[in-house]
């Protein structure tokens, strides 16, 4: 025989473990403690109009050109890092624009204490790579 007073107490039952489970798994969480974003210019040649875009917090940066083996650094207060990927464009040498989405790396199993670097590597034939550093 169904009792509805008996579906109840069990629903709210499920609702409440559920919410807990929740509450744990997001504060069992991993964040990565980031302070600076740097792009390696390895092409060998300038590349210009560099934009890297992260999503989906809409994070972006900028620079009107990079010398070639050089890079661009930006340093700003340590945040946690929220951005799951990158979409990297620049113009190269002969004004062709490229532009490419990278996934950022996922976080180790353990909380960082010390902050990082999330750094961008242009190459050559216009593959980019990220790593925390």
């Amino acid at each position: 025989m169904f009792r509805p007073e008996s579906h109840n107490v069990n629903l709210k039952k499920w609702i409440l473990l559920s919410f807990v489970a929740t509450l744990i798994s997001g504060c069992m969480t991993k964040t990565v403690i980031v302070d600076r974003a740097i792009v390696h210019n390895m092409t060998g040649q300038v590349i210009t109009d560099v934009l890297v875009v992260h999503e989906p917090t809409g994070k972006t940066g900028a620079t009107n050109r990079i010398l070639q083996g050089k890079n661009l650094e930006i340093g700003f207060p340590e945040t946690g890092l929220l951005a799951k990927r990158a979409v990297i464009s620049w113009r190269d040498h002969e004004g062709v624009m490229h532009s490419k989405t990278i996934v950022i790396p996922p976080v180790g199993d353990k909380q960082d204490v010390k902050a990082r670097s999330l750094t961008y590597v242009i190459m050559p034939e216009g593959s980019v790579s990220v790593s925390l550093q």
